[in-house]
């Protein structure tokens, strides 16, 4: 038996109103199918590190209990250097997925520190300017005690604020800030210039890379 009206002449059943996202923010994540290996060649990188390479985070402005573990540019120690080569097919793959940026030839990572989160430690949400992504390689982590990386929407404009009034339910078009979904051994990748931070961690012992991306 066929349907006597499979094409419906009903137009009370279309929708008069389209809402669209404009303008998307992509937030990339890149899990790290080399994670065990290069985090134990982490962790015995740390083990060489003198006590005067461990010191307080160079933003300790926008933070608290958080703990540099050497130098700026860590992942140019050849020592690291497999880390470093993950971190850039990261990048890439992330890049080819979202924006789509000329890269050139070499990925040019610059700032790449290690972060040691100590127990209670959190982070203000912050920018960074003169770069085209940031990102964190999430080494050591744990959800159920870690707190995860936490984005903030923009509520700012050059001429008008943008006004926030009660609403009725949670959407993706007015939650002022979220997290995406991460795990350890994960890469995330996302512009520079979207805020994020971290809120109060239960637990310690949280080690992180952080790194930009510039031209």
């Amino acid at each position: 038996m066929t349907e006597n009206n499979i094409l419906s002449d009903n137009l009370d059943s279309v929708s008069d109103t389209n809402v669209y996202g404009m303008f998307m923010t992509p937030v990339g994540v890149y899990h790290n199918r080399k994670h065990q290996q290069q985090k134990q060649q982490l962790l015995d990188f740390i083990a060489t590190l003198s006590p005067d390479d461990v010191k307080e985070s160079s933003r300790k402005n926008i933070n608290s209990g958080v703990m540099q573990l050497g130098g700026n540019d860590i992942l140019n120690d050849e020592r690291l250097i497999d880390i470093k080569l993950e971190v850039i097919n990261a990048v890439k793959s992330i890049n080819e997925q979202s924006l789509c940026y000329d890269l050139g030839e070499e990925i040019n990572i610059t700032d790449s520190i290690i972060e040691l989160h100590n127990e209670g430690a959190i982070y203000a949400p912050h920018e960074n300017s003169n770069c085209l992504y940031s990102g964190t390689y999430f080494v050591n982590f744990n959800i159920n005690e870690h707190s995860p990386l936490k984005f903030k929407r923009s509520i700012n404009s050059p001429h008008y604020p943008i006004l926030q009034v009660k609403c009725n339910k949670l959407t993706p078009f007015n939650m002022l800030d979220g997290p995406v979904p991460i795990t350890e051994g994960d890469i995330t990748l996302y512009p520079s210039n979207l805020s994020r931070g971290y809120e109060e961690s239960l637990k310690g012992n949280k080690i992180l890379i952080t790194f930009n991306v510039a031209l």
